[in-house]
């Protein structure tokens, strides 16, 4: 069983650490070593840090330095064949480790593998529906190319193989890069080898604070650059490749979505087939148009043009109550459902919202009836 060492740089997270370090301490994978970096916090962080009695522990205090060199230091003093950066503000699922230890262990060629994550706002999970394999898209068998072209994940996301890293490099000490600095490390460790397998499984868990450095878009954004520049001076060859798989993802989506317009005009185009073959059929000269926006209006021209006229316009808006569009009048929803059972000849509605499933189900469940409904779309 391979040995992973989890770093875990911490600035005055005290709240939070136990958490963190309690995580690595439940991994069903037990061969692990958790190396804590104090970076001279001022709160009592070394004392939560402290408060652990394993051997597995290794505490580190220095000045404060920065995350990048707090980083590097637990490389330094690490003894894994594979490393787990986790901030001290962030955790991770119990099964995290020993599931991709499995996959770096059936892929000996394979710098790191990744898995999804879960967003914490306040101690509640996020409704964002941010997912590492949406951010990748297309690009998952080349991880440098996924980068690139935007995609991005926390850094404790990926378990990454300790020899791939230290030809790479070490994360990048300049304080420019800010938050930036693992994104950094993936682009050259991705630049030498793209391979990466992902997960998809929340395994990693990752708290969303006021102050957070991922919260100021601006810095996030000129780190970004930077880290872009660099990797661009560096592997011209490889952002090359970058940008050739972009073009062709672009094509592939100018492509699909030229698709996509040709079938919804086919549905639009069968659907009022169906409407006129249904006036022409019953020979409906008693119409009315349930909604009086701006597709009930459409509705009316279209009407117009197979030489309709409609009765009236019908809408549940109070507001819009005896007024007219059109030229015709607009009569509220409720009068005109009593109306109806009144009737011996039932009209034709033709019902133009984007609503209509919607107001159909209703139709139905308060007057058991909505055969002389149509949808226009």
């Amino acid at each position: 069983m391979k040995k992973v060492s989890i770093i875990i740089p911490c600035y005055n997270h005290a709240q939070f650490l136990e958490k963190a370090i309690q995580s690595c301490l439940d991994q069903s994978h037990q061969n692990i070593e958790v190396i804590i970096i104090d970076d001279g916090s001022t709160d009592n962080s070394i004392q939560v840090a402290k408060s652990f009695k394993d051997e597995r522990i290794l505490v580190i205090e220095q000045n404060n330095s920065g995350v990048g060199i707090a980083r590097n230091r637990g490389i330094k003093q690490s003894k894994g064949e594979y490393l787990n950066f986790l901030d001290a503000d962030d955790w991770i699922h119990l099964s995290k480790i020993e599931k991709q230890v499995a996959v770096l262990d059936q892929n000996p060629d394979m710098p790191m593998v990744l898995c999804d994550v879960e967003k914490i706002y306040a101690s509640k999970i996020s409704e964002d529906t941010y997912s590492v394999g949406d951010a990748l898209g297309y690009n998952k068998q080349d991880l440098f190319c996924a980068l690139v072209l935007g995609g991005f994940f926390p850094p404790h996301v990926p378990l990454v193989r300790k020899s791939s890293l230290l030809k790479a490099g070490l994360f990048d000490k300049n304080k420019s890069t800010g938050g930036t600095a693992d994104y950094d490390l993936w682009l050259r460790i991705s630049a030498h080898n793209g391979k990466a397998h992902y997960l998809d499984e929340k395994l990693a868990f990752y708290r969303i604070l006021p102050n957070s450095m991922s919260k100021n878009e601006y810095m996030m954004n000129e780190g970004y650059k930077l880290c872009l520049k660099k990797i661009i001076q560096t592997h011209p060859e490889r952002a090359s490749e970058a940008m050739l798989a972009f073009r062709k993802e672009k094509d592939n989506l100018q492509e699909a979505n030229r698709w996509l317009q040709s079938e919804i005009q086919s549905l639009k185009s069968q659907e009022e087939t169906s409407l006129s073959a249904t006036l022409l059929k019953n020979k409906h000269q008693n119409v009315y148009i349930w909604g009086a926006g701006a597709k009930g209006e459409e509705a009316y021209h279209y009407l117009r043009s197979l030489n309709v006229f409609p009765k009236a316009f019908i809408d549940s808006n109070l507001d819009k109550e005896n007024q007219t569009k059109c030229g015709i009048k607009i009569i509220h929803s409720d009068k005109f459902l009593k109306r109806q059972k009144t009737l011996k000849k039932q009209p034709l509605v033709v019902v133009a919202s984007m609503y209509a499933r919607e107001i159909l189900e209703g139709i139905e469940k308060s007057s058991n009836t909505h055969q002389n409904y149509t949808i226009y779309n």
